[in-house]
């Protein structure tokens, strides 16, 4: 049997490591001749007290949000080297992560069942619905339209919100925020060589031209990835088992904001092409053909203004393209194509006052139109046709939300969400909050809510009811999937640099869809058959000084049960413990970042385990070198565990092996007035 083949140290890695050490080095002895930098007088309950927009629509201190919140800033994405979404989220509270070598997976809370395809959280840009309209599918990894580098801040709003967002919201809302032409201000070019061939590059203008503030940014993205070995395959006939260069992924994204006044137009692109290496669903190991095509492009235009006696009226129009394309060869004579195409347009309006000094009122409503939603599935060296289907749809909502001040300490949240879909009918979803600050370093929030999830075109109509080879069968009588949820929640600053908070949870999920096989027809169908019920508890330690010195320390505990079962669902671990740590060093230019993640083992679909694995990771940050340089180099999985996570829906492949040690170099270039 052969070894395994990731674990060996290539060429271009031995070569990637030593200019690592080399440029860190000269990087070092530029800092120690640098100035300090001036970090201003910056007030340290504001650093500790942040500001969110996503929990009730409107700017707050995140103590006063009717859910728990956790804002991940760019300073923080840049010091730990965080290269998508998904290794940003894998550093949040009660979240942990998969990754099928096609797409990243997310769960939250203990609730992560394969072949979920995100579909459980809605995933947000600057305001706008990331999940597409065919799958539902939140973009996680390299998939995720829009660079790590233009993110000003990623907020994260744990427990249902379909009070606010509708369908998706389920276990939580991720709206990235992406920065404004004043952060730029000037030209950004970064370049990063890494491992497995890998190499990254973007470029960055953010300027302000009477009086209209742009900003342009494109990346491209090229990997070889690894060769992979699967022991399944383990026969003279399918190379040993290892898969060579199949893991290859390639994307490009370009995004543009122009803002002019109240008006802002925001326009995302991207495409992304990934080699799937893992021979899944039957096809034919070490085959070229198979992979996974991705695009997805919006135009966003929205408009805030204050209106007469003090209204303030946000109104958003968009319209958003879906495309995916699978390629599944199942023999040198017979290649599978998998098609979806998708597009939508809609339209937001809302209206904010202050009434009676005691409330503050946001009402709202939103139309979405499906313009298109098409699949398709068919052989193309012997012409078959299995899925066809081709659809339009419509959906409305209307909400309101009250945020009442009782007294100077005590404030009640409420708000209630109706929406109305073509398919599956009407669904009303309350949410209430009571937040009661005692004393002014201290706040308890008791917190209760429900979601829904309406089901997506894939999971009603990819199939066909009769004769048909799909291997699935329709089911357009599925129901939306609900949710309801209580929580405490308890935060306390710990002195000027120090904060604590805790919070309990209960959860429980009923009609869950999942995928079934068919007693009469033996296809697969997706029914509502499961119920969860989820109990947990979460305790978090946070630290922020204003010389750059920052940690925080997490651990959530989750006990998840499935109630036809009696048992742990798949994929969801018990518990999990995260560590960051950012220390400055030489002049306050040079940062050594490091953080640590924890999980319990997983069950999987067969019902073994995934085992209980450690990772560490660490990043040195030289910043503004010369005055224009950054500078950072990072390894990943440093003491090079080998650990697997469950598969995503292939019952033949129980769990994947993730990746090894990797590195990774990033410069940066800017040029600008700020510089």
């Amino acid at each position: 049997m052969p070894g395994p083949v990731k674990r060996r140290l290539t060429v271009h890695q031995k070569l990637l490591l030593a200019a690592a050490v080399f440029l860190m080095v000269g990087g070092t002895l530029c800092l120690a001749q640098s100035p300090a930098i001036d970090l201003g007088e910056a007030s340290l309950e504001e650093l500790m007290n942040v500001q969110v927009y996503s929990a009730s629509k409107h700017i707050q201190n995140a103590s006063d949000a009717p859910s728990s919140v956790t804002v991940i800033s760019a300073d923080e994405i840049q010091k730990h080297g965080f290269r998508t979404l998904a290794d940003i989220l894998g550093a949040v509270r009660g979240f942990y992560l998969g990754y099928d070598r096609s797409y990243r997976f997310a769960g939250v809370r203990g609730f992560g069942p394969p072949g979920d395809f995100n579909t459980r959280v809605l995933l947000l840009v600057d305001g706008h619905r990331i999940n597409d309209n065919i799958y539902d599918q939140a973009m996680l990894g390299t998939e995720f339209p829009v660079d790590v580098d233009v993110i000003d801040r990623v907020e994260v709003v744990r427990g249902p919100s379909s009070s606010l967002y509708g369908s998706n919201a389920f276990f939580g809302v991720i709206n990235v925020i992406t920065k404004r032409a004043r952060d730029i201000d000037g030209w950004e070019f970064s370049f990063e060589p890494a491992s497995f061939e890998t190499y990254k590059g973007r470029a960055t203008y953010g300027g302000t031209t009477k009086g209209v503030e742009m900003l342009f940014s494109g990346t491209f993205y090229n990997s070889a990835g690894q060769n992979l070995y699967f022991p399944e395959f383990d026969t003279p006939l399918t190379n040993d088992g290892i898969a060579r260069k199949l893991d290859y992924d390639r994307y490009h994204d370009t995004l543009f904001k122009l803002a002019y006044r109240g008006f802002t137009l925001q326009g995302v692109e991207t495409w992304r092409n990934k080699g799937l290496p893992t021979a899944s669903y039957g096809t034919e190991f070490n085959d070229f053909r198979a992979r996974n095509a991705d695009q997805h492009q919006f135009l966003d235009l929205s408009y805030s203004s204050t209106l007469h006696n003090s209204w303030q009226m946000t109104a958003r129009t968009y319209y958003d393209r879906y495309a995916y394309d699978g390629i599944w060869p199942y023999s040198a004579a017979q290649t599978n194509i998998d098609y979806a195409r998708g597009q939508r347009w809609g339209g937001e309006l809302q209206f904010r006052h202050r009434l009676l000094r005691k409330h503050d009122l946001t009402v709202g409503s939103e139309l979405r139109y499906n313009l298109q939603q098409d699949q398709k599935n068919y052989d193309t060296n012997s012409p078959a046709l299995y899925v066809d289907d081709h659809r339009t749809t419509r959906m409305g909502a209307s909400f309101v939300q009250d945020e009442f001040s009782i007294s100077s300490q005590l404030k009640l949240n409420i708000g209630i969400r109706f929406d109305l879909y073509q398919r599956y009918g009407a669904s009303t979803n309350p949410r209430a909050g009571l937040i009661y600050q005692p004393w002014g370093k201290t706040t308890f929030k008791l917190l209760y809510g429900t979601a829904f999830r309406s089901p997506n075109v894939y999971e009603a109509y990819y199939g066909t009811g009769s004769g048909g080879n799909s291997g699935y069968s329709l089911n357009p009588d599925l129901r939306p999937e609900t949710m309801r949820s209580i929580e405490a929640v308890c935060e306390q600053q710990l002195g000027p640099h120090v904060r604590l908070s805790g919070a309990v949870f209960w959860n429980y999920l009923r009609d869950l869809i999942s995928l079934q096989q068919d007693e009469s027809s033996e296809l697969l169908i997706f029914r509502n058959v499961d119920k969860v019920q989820a109990a947990g508890s979460e305790l978090e330690l946070s630290t922020q000084f204003a010389n750059g010195l920052a940690g925080n320390i997490s651990y959530s505990y989750t006990a998840a049960k499935d109630q036809r079962s009696r048992q742990l669902p798949v994929n969801s671990p018990q518990h999990l413990g995260k560590l960051n740590v950012t220390v400055p060093l030489l002049s306050r230019r040079l940062f050594a970042s490091g953080d640590a993640q924890y999980e319990s083992s997983r069950k999987t679909l067969q019902g073994n385990e995934a085992g209980a694995h450690a990772l560490f990771n660490v990043t040195l940050l030289g910043r503004a070198i010369n005055k224009r340089l950054d500078l950072s180099t990072s390894i990943y999985n440093l003491l090079d565990r080998t650990y697997f996570t469950p598969g995503s829906g292939d019952l033949t492949q129980d769990s994947l092996e993730q990746d090894g040690r990797s590195f990774r170099i990033k410069l940066t270039w800017h040029w600008g007035a700020r510089h």
